[in-house]
């Protein structure tokens, strides 16, 4: 499905675009590409700074017992980002080919869908408030890469803001003490150092395969990556990108080599490691909990298991819609984990487990509307790979990454969290320069 958006809307343009702005299309589309990277740096770099712990709702507005809302900060600077970024893809007027809704349409499916639950979320002014801020930020990146159709330029704006972030938290890491957990750098959290730290080296890796300039930004850059991963003791990181690593290798290779579709070579990676567990339960005698034991040192993942056993029983309750955009963890004196008391389950942000926590709030449903989304960027990953194998590679193993870490913590439209964020990011450029490879090859 196609749409000739431009066209339509300006007939008599040519081309190369036009603007009856003062200012030239030119500078109007550069600054389109920087968008991206405002969004990133906004959770990355100024509210880290700025407020590096979360802090709860002081007006007590909704409830003000458990509550986070967006802050003040992401209140002001969305708004007004996507004001800006709305007015410059306007003005710039920047005339592209047809282009393909059909990734997208999934997308808008699912923020509907999100709207639609509010009207039966336990707290409608929370998941309203929380959707506006998820919507914001997906609409600036989408205009952004839509209206300059320079996936690669956008990709390098947002790779000098991973630098800039890496040296603060190199900084960081230098200079102060860790938590009794491990180095958290400016972040909340010794386990988002983990995360940003992987997410970083595998940003490093993309940008090296685009050309020998950055060859020597990635010996100084991988190695400092590394350093910090290693400081924040984040095992959760630590392991899956050891896992995410040779599943990225095989997807390439298989889409490369056999042009078999990323999402078959997912979906049968996933059944040989369940093979492989049962062939070793039937050989050793060791269960499933007893092996994740061995391989992890915790079966429960850090108590996880009783949380995720909280969670299940109200998904049980009410499956197919669930219980509102965002409107489970954190919504005040409604919030069901209360009623557990104070311990570790009643004061969770969130339900560790991204799509657990999307079944809670938009119930099977939600799910549905999200595993597209998913399956895309795995094929993807395929498309690229059959053209260009080590971009392909990288690509594959972020997007692994990706998808395994949110079984572990909550990031799919969890906010504009750094996860979330880059992997929309990613998403977008993946799409349009399959889409200009796609052109190229017609030419």
């Amino acid at each position: 499905m196609t749409n000739s958006v431009f066209a339509a809307s300006f007939p008599n343009a040519s081309s190369r675009g036009r603007s009856a702005f003062p200012i030239d299309s030119a500078i109007l589309t550069g600054l389109l590409i920087l968008v991206p990277a405002l969004v990133f740096l906004n959770r990355v770099i100024v509210w880290p700074l700025m407020y590096g712990d979360q802090m709860q709702d002081p007006s007590g507005l909704y409830g003000g017992l458990g509550v986070y809302a967006p802050h003040m900060l992401h209140k002001i600077w969305f708004p007004l980002l996507t004001a800006a970024t709305v007015s410059l893809f306007l003005l710039a007027r920047v005339r592209q080919p047809p282009y393909n809704l059909t990734y997208v349409s999934g997308w808008i499916l699912i923020f509907v869908w999100s709207a639609f639950s509010i009207f039966w979320a336990i707290e409608p002014g929370i998941a309203l408030s929380r959707l506006a801020l998820q919507l914001l930020a997906a609409l600036c990146l989408y205009l952004a890469f839509c209206g300059t159709n320079r996936p690669k330029d956008i990709i390098t704006c947002v790779y000098w803001v991973v630098v800039i972030a890496a040296f603060l938290n190199l900084f960081a890491v230098l200079t102060q003490e860790p938590t009794p957990l491990g180095h958290q750098g400016i972040f909340q959290h010794k386990n988002t150092l983990g995360v940003f730290s992987v997410l970083a080296m595998l940003f490093m890796l993309l940008k090296l395969g685009h050309g020998r300039g950055y060859l020597f930004a990635a010996m100084i850059m991988l190695p400092i990556c590394l350093f910090m991963l290693i400081a924040s003791q984040s095992k959760t990181s630590v392991g899956l990108l050891f896992l995410a690593l040779p599943a990225g290798g095989v997807l390439a290779l298989f889409a490369h080599g056999l042009r078999i579709r990323g999402v078959i070579t997912f979906i049968l990676g996933g059944i040989a490691l369940i093979v492989l567990s049962f062939g070793f339960t039937a050989i050793t005698g060791l269960s499933l909990p007893q092996q994740l034991e061995a391989l992890t040192g915790d079966a429960t993942f850090t108590g996880r298991t009783a949380l995720w056993s909280f969670a299940w029983d109200y998904v049980e309750a009410q499956p197919w819609i669930g219980y509102g955009f965002r409107s489970f963890w954190q919504i005040g004196e409604n919030t069901p984990s209360l009623s557990l008391g104070f311990g570790f389950i009643a004061t969770v942000a969130h339900g560790h487990n991204g799509y657990l926590d999307i079944l809670l709030g938009g119930g099977v449903v939600g799910l549905l509307l999200v595993l597209p989304i998913l399956v895309t960027s795995l094929n993807l990953c395929g498309s690229i790979s059959r053209k260009r194998l080590y971009e392909g590679f990288v690509l594959s193993s972020f997007m692994i990454f990706v998808l395994l870490h949110n079984m572990l913590e909550s990031t799919f439209f969890f906010g504009v969290n750094v996860v979330f964020v880059l992997f929309q990011i990613v998403w977008l450029y993946m799409v349009y320069t399959v889409k200009n490879d796609h052109n190229k090859s017609r030419a």
